[in-house]
């Protein structure tokens, strides 16, 4: 400790010499403990020693002659180390152990050492023994303030005797550092020691010292740091003047102003100061040419103006910073403090309130660096996420939707995909995040506002489709279902608006999933001419369904779609039921569009896929034959009430299914009878019943053809067993199958069966 080179590390050295020394003297105290044994003393029920406990409080007449004498050695073998120096701190470290050897002794001791250190000849390592003294006179009593006094007091001499050309005396040749950064070095010592003095101290009394320390800006600085900030804000126009005539000699004003603020913004400063101090501070805190020392004091003095003054005071405020960051040039090593300012400002003012400052837009635009950019605007909106639940201002929208669109356009091929992702999903999170309560039409204008702004995103795309939905179904709920003429035209604009949307998606089940929603909504919504044409794009676009899709873009492993066919179609046929026949394309005529476009669907070798639709086509058509439908969709007609059991749309529905059915089963070339599709079709043809027995006749002909080739074909013993009993119930009924039952009769294929 006696050689202070290299002087930037004597502070960390002086940290780590002094843990050490703690270490030994713990371990020559509890040595001592250790000897200290009586007979008076208990026996420790938790050690299995022969040692006894001493009490915390225990004096020396309970210690014992030989712990005393070994007490005795350690300070004599300590007084026998000739350098000043090691004496001095071996003999701090170990003062506690003067309690085994008297009760008032350490005071006497403590003062002897103080004294001693005036022996030092070098003031940064004599300050540095001051600080280490006065750390373990806490130890032992706080409120003894003699030792205390008298370090801060010759501490507070030896400082100010440093002047310039005496600082040069200490600072050797082969370490060069300024005045200033050597007197920084005396910045621990001075606020460690003063806050020893002013412990319990009263107001007039630390009025007293405040005033001793304004005669050195080194121990002003130390202030600052130390005295309670219900004092410094009582009294912050004195500070405030002292720093203003003060000289930057020693210790940095910037860094004055930074340390004032820090105890401003949490203390009571009377808000009749409180314009009086801001402008006297910001006046001076804007003449800082240093960028980086500027926005550090800034982003303290901003934040006081967010949580003690109004927009005003902070709209001038952040004005000036994007001005001086923008006429000193903006560098990389600047995004670390515009951040911190932001954050400042993000804690302590709502957003709302930042957003409707104009300063602070263009203050966001310092951010031309992609991920500093991308960094505050995740800021803003986890903000806005966070806190502005429902937000309907259209300001704050705006603003955040140009946030949100910067981060939309920062997004390039080379993005990496998590950051992708990450954006897409915040974006997602704010559309989500905005409502006009029952403001329907402001809700919509956003939407398009966002479509606008997000192109690039397909899954916020997704996103705004599904919400102009459900804007389209709460309008519905609000009129009961009657709608008069502005809602009509509200719902036809939500429909035109996601007809015009999804085509702009690139996967097809995607579009053909979304078109099919939406086509349900408009049915809901009564608009007929509208989901009719959402029905032809399907039918248009069903062809064009690949082999294979992904489930999502970080998804490399592509899937079969026909399970997706299978379940799109199935879903496409049950809505087609409710939805009634446009009056000039004829009966079903999209069912047939959507069965010509499964025709010319191009499906993988020994796909079956084609024979499945089929058959959900064939349990669609068979809904038709039905009096009344299962379900419908109130205030729209379906085909029942249409056309009320008229014979020729029954006749064209017989006659699909019999298209169908002889398409089924005379595709020999796809395996159908080895298949589950046929045991398929065998569920669905009992319920034409009476409508066609030739149907029945050709089915139940083709069923014994497969019995007599595969007599382990469940599904077709079950429904040739049914199709036996509906012949049973109806013997005149269907004089076809008689011929056929006679036959396998004659076989003994009934008599398996059964």
């Amino acid at each position: 400790m006696g050689d202070p080179s290299p002087l930037g590390f004597y502070p960390s050295k002086f940290v780590l010499v002094a843990d050490i020394l703690d270490s030994f003297g713990q371990l020559v105290y509890s040595r001592l403990r250790a000897r200290s044994i009586l007979p008076a003393f208990t026996r420790s029920p938790a050690s299995n020693k022969d040692g006894r406990l001493l009490p915390v409080d225990f004096t020396p007449d309970v210690i014992s002659e030989n712990a005393k004498e070994t007490a005795r050695n350690w300070f004599f073998k300590i007084a026998s180390i000739r350098e000043l120096l090691p004496r001095i701190y071996m003999e701090a470290s170990i003062i506690r152990c003067y309690a085994f050897l008297s009760r008032t002794e350490h005071a006497a001791v403590l003062q002897r050492l103080v004294k001693a250190t005036r022996g030092i000849g070098n003031p940064l390592v004599a300050a540095y023994l001051r600080l280490y003294l006065s750390r373990m006179a806490v130890q032992l009593n706080p409120s003894a303030t003699a030792s205390f006094q008298t370090n801060f007091t010759e501490l507070f001499q030896m400082i100010q005797k440093l002047t310039p050309e005496r600082i040069k005396f200490f600072i050797p040749e082969e370490d060069p550092l300024e005045s200033a950064a050597f007197m920084q070095l005396f910045i621990p010592p001075a606020e460690y020691i003063l806050s020893c003095i002013i412990y319990n101290r009263s107001k007039g009394e630390l009025a007293k010292i405040s005033k001793l320390c304004q005669k050195h800006p080194l121990f002003f600085h130390a202030v600052f740091s130390t005295f309670p900030a219900t004092f410094i804000t009582n009294n912050v126009i004195m500070f405030t003047d002292y720093i203003k005539s003060s000289e930057a000699i020693l210790v940095r004003k910037s860094e004055m102003y930074r340390i004032l603020g820090e105890k401003c913004v949490y203390g009571d400063v009377s808000p009749n100061d409180r314009p009086e101090l801001l402008n006297a501070v910001w006046k001076m805190v804007r003449k800082i040419e240093n960028p980086i020392e500027f926005l550090h004091v800034a982003a303290v003095w901003l934040h006081f103006a967010a949580v003690h003054c109004g927009p005003s005071e902070l709209a001038v405020m952040l004005k000036d910073v994007t001005l001086h960051v923008q006429n000193s040039g903006l560098r990389d090593d600047l995004y670390s403090q515009l951040v911190d300012l932001l954050k400042r400002q993000l804690n302590e003012v709502r957003l709302k309130s930042l957003l409707s400052v104009p300063a602070f837009l263009t203050f966001l635009d310092l951010f031309q660096k992609s991920s500093a950019r991308q960094e505050v605007s995740f800021l803003v909106l986890e903000k806005f996420l966070a806190s502005e639940a429902g937000n309907s201002d259209l300001v704050t929208v705006n603003a955040l939707l140009h946030i949100c669109k910067g981060l939309h356009d920062s997004v390039d091929a080379l993005t990496d995909f998590d950051i992708s992702n990450s954006i897409c999903n915040i974006i997602e999170r704010f559309i989500d995040q905005v409502s006009f309560g029952r403001d329907f039409e402001q809700q919509l204008l956003f939407y398009v506002d966002c479509r606008g702004s997000f192109p690039n995103f397909e899954r916020v795309l997704i996103r705004l489709v599904h919400a102009v939905n459900r804007i389209s179904i709460n309008t519905r709920v609000v009129v009961k279902g009657h709608h008069s003429q502005r809602t009509a035209s509200f719902v036809r604009a939500c429909v035109a608006y996601n007809f015009i949307t999804i085509p702009s998606l690139a996967s097809i089940p995607t579009r053909l999933q979304l078109y099919l929603i939406s086509a349900q909504v408009a049915l809901q919504n009564h608009c007929l001419a509208q989901a009719d044409a959402y029905f032809e794009a399907m039918n248009v676009l069903i062809p064009h369904i690949p082999l294979q899709f992904t489930a999502s873009a970080g998804d490399t492993k592509g899937r079969s779609t026909e399970s997706f066919i299978l379940a799109f179609m199935s879903q496409y046929f049950t809505t087609l039921i409710v939805a009634p026949d446009h009056p000039e394309k004829g009966i079903v005529a999209n069912l047939k569009g959507a069965l010509n476009s499964i025709e010319s669907l191009e499906v993988a070798p020994g796909s079956h896929i084609k024979q499945l639709v089929f058959v959900r086509a064939l349990k669609a058509l068979s809904v038709y034959l039905f009096e009344n439908y299962p379900f419908k969709i109130h205030g729209v007609e379906n085909n029942s009430s249409l056309y009320a059991a008229d014979k020729r749309f029954l006749s064209e529905i017989c006659k699909m299914c019999r298209t169908l059915y002889s398409r089924l089963i005379n595709d020999k070339s796809q395996g159908l009878a080895g298949s589950q599709v046929f045991s398929e079709v065998a569920s669905v043809l009992i319920t034409f019943g009476a409508n066609d027995f030739d149907l029945i006749s050709e089915a139940s002909s083709r069923a014994c053809d497969v019995l007599s080739t595969n007599l382990v074909h469940k599904e077709t013993f079950i429904w040739f067993l049914r199709l036996i009993q509906f012949h049973k119930r109806n013997p005149n009924s269907c004089p076809a199958l008689q011929p056929v039952i006679n036959k396998y009769e004659k076989c003994g294929l009934l008599a398996r069966i059964s």
